[in-house]
């Protein structure tokens, strides 16, 4: 085993008048097993985009719509490979008693994507529309139920194809799954669809009630019947408990507001991966910092494992942490944070597997009102202030900028996480580690192979410094006006992530896409992600709503991300980016230049 150290640096800078790209500048530092490649000039992957898409809000009750800024038309996607369409699932208008939409698109090359089919969903029976998977001859669609506490369901469908009417349900196609179905994913096979089911807290008869969260194996046997098996992660409870805490698996929520609850209440699953072969299911455990391995080929599926994403030390990294200065102020401090992924890639390497994540960070919290409530996270000048922190473990340097709010002052950080044995903090950690991750998943766990440690923001800064660490929440502001709004709570944000194979070699890529818009996209040719350029598309000047009349929000809270491979709509690779605030889905096509 060889263990490196390999700087590379890029080429050039390239800005055109309305939507900016640029290659990198930066040097950056990242481990190497095996062997090496050296003294190759190497060309730099970049993205084009192809289309920027806005779609109206779904249906309110009198089947009108609305155009504009927070509509939520557009949520998540799925792209069909046989037929080459699109397919994008939009929020329910709020206060509605229908579900949510579909909206179903091909034409993915041109410059202008054709709509093909228009769906809006009103079932008594559901609630609001969550997730959508497609493999090559299944559509899956899943639902909350009425109430969030209660089970949810999953649809399934015949793909569309040009001349149909509209998405046709498959005969039962209909099976209940576990409360709250954020997410799902298919096997290669089609044979398996496997469901995150988060089971949030909710309400029944003025009691909150926490569901467990578990997952669910969607089957359909020769006789085309749709069965489901539930996987639940009691495991964590009762004596095994303190075992899973020790290794790092987050008990966030637990009881302290007079309604209890166990271990796998607390548990919420969010997202899932399937490994390459088609043999284990990776879900993530957002808010508890964990990952469940699931062994999709005993019984059709039995957990194998919980494991901890682990932590990371930042006294050898640089981090803003302040949304008052209005400005790029990164320093080295005394502080830890859990990476908390929201979404991840799963692949295999020399019969290996690995995840490669997006460290997004969470805070948990829910508001019931009367019922019950609860948020995690405090700003560290309060714990400070309230005596909440052990002040003789920090150093004077470190209790100065806990206390200034240009600093790290104003930083979320846990209250419950890193006490000593006098029931104070003795070890600060907030939420999220800003960057990507790759992990090896062995049977003992998760090793951390990479990071790409302090990158985002650094690159943010240097090529989008007017919108570094920015956000969009109010269609009055301009982009440059949120600029730093996003540095005390979770920074650059990476929210969603696109993967595939470029080039005549085939080299993997991992394009990432953060709440303000910017798309970084790295390349893995040496082994582990190399950052090769970034790209934002639309202007920084003007309001969000006058951007949005003509079309240059750019991308606004990216929520989802995929690839349509090479060799699809051309010869190159193209990933469909889908943002919740612009309402919108814009197509990239990634090639080298």
């Amino acid at each position: 085993m060889i263990r490196t150290v390999l700087d590379i640096a890029a080429l050039s800078v390239v800005q055109s008048p309305s939507c900016a790209r640029y290659t990198t500048a930066l040097t950056m530092k990242f481990l190497i097993i095996g062997s090496l490649l050296i003294g190759q000039t190497l060309g730099l992957l970049n993205l084009t985009q192809i289309s920027f898409t806005k779609l109206s809000s779904c249906e309110d009750n009198n089947g009108n719509v609305q155009t504009g800024m927070f509509r939520y038309g557009a949520a998540r996607a799925a792209f069909h490979a046989s037929n080459r369409m699109l397919y994008v699932i939009g929020r329910p208008v709020a206060n509605n008693r229908k579900d949510g939409c579909l909206r179903i698109y091909n034409g993915l090359s041109s410059n202008t994507p054709t709509l093909q089919l228009s769906m809006q969903f009103e079932n008594p029976l559901d609630g609001e529309l969550l997730s959508i998977a497609v493999c090559d001859t299944r559509v899956a669609l899943s639902f909350a139920g009425v109430n969030t506490v209660s089970e949810g369901h999953v649809q399934l469908y015949h793909p569309f194809s040009l001349g149909d009417a509209t998405l046709n349900e498959m005969t039962t196609g209909r099976v209940a799954v576990g409360p709250y179905p954020k997410h799902m994913a298919f096997t290669s096979d089609c044979e398996k669809l496997v469901v995150a089911n988060e089971g949030i807290p909710g309400v029944i008869n003025d009691v909150l009630v926490d569901p467990d969260g578990e997952v669910s194996i969607v089957t359909r046997d020769v006789g085309g019947l749709t069965t489901a098996k539930e996987i639940p992660f009691t495991i964590v409870n009762g004596a095994n408990t303190n075992t899973y805490i020790n290794r790092g698996v987050r008990y966030v929520y637990q009881g302290e507001q007079g309604f209890p609850n166990t271990f796998s209440n607390d548990l919420e699953p969010e997202f899932v991966a399937i490994s390459s072969d088609d043999s284990k299911a990776f879900v993530v455990l957002q808010e508890n910092n964990a990952m469940a391995v699931i062994d999709l080929e005993t019984n059709d599926g039995a957990l194998v494992d919980i494991y901890s994403f682990g932590e990371r030390d930042w006294r050898n990294f640089q981090l803003d942490a302040s949304d008052t200065d209005k400005a790029a102020n990164h320093g080295f401090y005394d502080l830890y944070s859990f990476p908390q992924p929201r979404v991840m890639l799963a692949t295999q390497l020399n019969g290996q597997d690995f995840v490669i994540t997006a460290n997004t960070g969470a805070r948990k919290s829910f508001n019931h009102g009367t019922a019950g409530s609860f948020t995690e996270g405090t700003r560290l000048s309060t714990l400070w202030r309230d005596n909440d922190i052990n002040r003789l473990m920090f150093s004077n340097e470190m209790a100065a900028a806990i206390q200034d709010n240009n600093k790290i002052g104003r930083l979320y950080a846990s209250e419950n996480d890193g006490k000593g044995n006098t029931g104070l903090i003795e070890k600060l950690y907030f939420y999220g580690t800003r960057d990507l991750g790759m992990f090896i998943v062995n049977s003992t766990g998760i090793v951390r192979q990479f990071t790409t440690g302090d990158e985002m923001e650094r690159s943010a800064v240097q090529y989008y410094g007017p919108v570094f660490n920015g956000d969009t929440t109010n269609g009055n502001l301009q982009p440059i006006a949120e600029m730093d709004t996003r540095s005390d709570d979770m920074g650059p944000e990476p929210r969603a992530l696109a993967g595939g194979l470029f080039g005549n070699s085939d080299f993997p890529f991992v394009i990432a896409g953060t709440r303000n818009g910017i798309l970084y996209t790295y390349t893995l040719r040496t082994g582990n992600p190399a950052l090769e350029s970034l790209y934002r598309a639309g202007n920084m000047e003007g309001t969000w709503n006058s951007l949005y009349i003509n079309d240059q929000t750019g991308d606004n809270v990216i929520n989802d991300m995929g690839t349509i491979e090479k060799n699809i709509l051309t010869t190159n690779p193209f990933i469909y980016v889908v943002s919740e605030a612009s309402g919108s889905f814009s197509i990239y096509e990634v090639k080298e230049v």
